[in-house]
């Protein structure tokens, strides 16, 4: 058996951007240079985010800030 984490939901970009406190353009240049993870369903336009890359990127950030302030 794997530890791997099962995402349980998907978030739309519009959705990301309101529980991130940004624009829905920052979501998609989020994921078009790689800091946040999403896929497609059925189509270029569907794009979604699972709660784990969400999470993930949330906690990288966190850490990031610490770090910057921790130096």
């Amino acid at each position: 058996m794997t530890d791997e984490k099962v995402p349980l939901k998907s978030y739309k970009p519009r959705e990301v951007a309101e529980r991130l406190g940004c624009t829905t353009d920052h979501v998609y240049l989020m994921i078009k240079y790689g800091n946040l993870e999403a896929f497609t369903v059925g189509g270029k336009r569907n794009i979604r985010v699972t709660d784990i890359a969400l999470n993930d990127f949330i906690e990288r950030m966190k850490v990031r800030n610490h770090e910057m302030k921790h130096g």
